[in-house]
């Protein structure tokens, strides 16, 4: 193939750029025998008035799985598998206004088993990644999770399956498919 041909299986690309590809993020919903949801701060500047879910990016060469597992230990000192992919969340962040301020974000969304007070006991968040830990009912952590975190935790005891949702933050334009 010659130097000026584009292999047919990917798009044209604009000479010196390369297509953004969205970050790729894992979470996990943690209930404790109340059914609160346990939610995290980051210390992070730019995150630490965020609340989220435990969780973080996907490395190169990492699954999500063992994302949300790497992240949950270094996090809270806890070793926890998951029950299940809950819901999968493509937020767009980008705008036609600013397409290059923010990476749009996958997210998937994994449930654990509910954790007993013996596990509770057991968690110790990392003094300096974690600014705060509260648990939550699930309408309150709704309401303080961002927009990406709060629609994988609409969809994790709703549903019989796992749940694909779409953000398009611009807008605030909600698109759901089953």
């Amino acid at each position: 193939m010659k130097k000026s041909q584009t292999p047919i299986n990917q798009p044209p690309v604009a000479h010196g750029s390369r297509p953004a590809a969205p970050l790729v993020t894992a979470e996990m919903v943690i209930t404790d025998p109340y059914r609160r949801i346990l939610m995290v701060t980051p210390r992070r500047a730019h995150l630490s008035q965020m609340w989220q879910l435990p969780g973080g990016v996907v490395r190169q060469g990492e699954s999500p799985r063992q994302a949300v597992q790497r992240a949950v230990k270094y996090q809270l000192g806890l070793h926890l598998t998951h029950n299940g992919i809950a819901a999968v969340t493509w937020t767009q962040v980008s705008t036609d206004e600013s397409p290059d301020s923010h990476r749009d974000r996958v997210r998937l969304t994994f449930t654990a088993a509910r954790l007993s007070l013996t596990d509770i006991a057991r968690i110790h968040p990392h003094p300096h990644l974690l600014r705060a830990v509260q648990w939550a009912e699930r309408n309150l952590a709704q309401q303080r999770l961002g927009p990406g975190f709060a629609e994988g935790l609409r969809w994790t005891h709703t549903q019989s399956g796992p749940t694909y949702a779409e953000t398009r933050l611009a807008s605030r334009e909600r698109t759901f498919t089953c």
